[in-house]
């Protein structure tokens, strides 16, 4: 039995941007070479001890993102900011 835990890290970033990212913590899944397999060089994995193969395999993961969080009538709005001019009294700092 092969004990995973997978981590999901969503960021959202000032951009728009979304960044996901799927991680896997857990215990290495692992077999006997298969029969009539080199144990000494798996063809379908990694050997970890004397005749244990942590064999290679894939986690296949899907996203639905719903953009309707608030209902259909969601609106974007881009806004370019820009500051104001430097003055010594009224934007000292150029903020």
């Amino acid at each position: 039995v092969v004990n995973y835990e997978y981590l999901f890290y969503i960021r959202f970033k000032m951009s728009g941007e979304i960044e996901y990212e799927i991680r896997l913590s857990g215990e290495l899944s692992t077999n006997a070479p298969s029969a009539g397999e080199d144990a000494e060089n798996p063809d379908h994995g990694v050997l970890v001890a004397q005749n244990v193969n942590a064999q290679i395999h894939q986690h296949m993961f899907c996203a639905r993102l719903d953009m309707a969080v608030d209902g259909d009538d969601n609106t974007v709005s881009e806004i370019d900011m820009v500051s104001h001019p430097v003055d010594p009294v009224k934007n000292p700092h150029g903020n």
